[in-house]
């Protein structure tokens, strides 16, 4: 697989706070000296759930869901993450500012923040990390 990662990913803790945005790679968590990899995020966009009708066509239900991939996270990334956007918890109101159906324009949105548990973060034997993909839903525009 081929990763496309981009600098452009913004994160900040809350709902509207376009404001307070900052970079993800420009993010060095506490203990750790360097910052966190760009993730990929374009290639985890869903605009909601596909439901077939009677007539086989195609229609989307709920809200739009995205995730940022990151190539490995630090314990320190991990915890950084709980700290400051899921209030030392797993899932957290945030604001980001991503890339959806149009690639070529990165926008805010509202959204709810999955971290994913410690164990589906750690190494593979052989491995010098795993990908680690942290889920956002309910995406909403700002």
């Amino acid at each position: 697989m081929t990763y496309i990662f981009d600098p452009e990913l913004k994160i900040a803790a809350g709902f509207n706070n376009a404001d307070e945005l900052v970079s993800v790679n420009s993010i060095i968590a506490p203990g750790d000296t360097r910052p966190f990899v760009a993730p990929m995020a374009w290639y985890n966009f869903s605009p909601g759930t596909f439901k077939i009708c009677l007539d086989q066509t195609r229609y989307i239900s709920g809200k739009p869901n995205t995730a940022f991939e990151f190539t490995f996270l630090t314990k320190n990334q991990w915890l950084y993450l709980s700290d400051t956007y899921c209030g030392s918890g797993y899932t957290g109101e945030i604001t980001i500012r991503t890339k959806t159906r149009d690639y070529s324009a990165p926008a805010n949105y509202n959204a709810i923040m999955y971290l994913p548990s410690p164990a589906e973060t750690l190494p593979k034997l052989g491995r010098i990390g795993t990908p680690v993909k942290v889920p956002f839903v309910s995406l909403g525009a700002i």
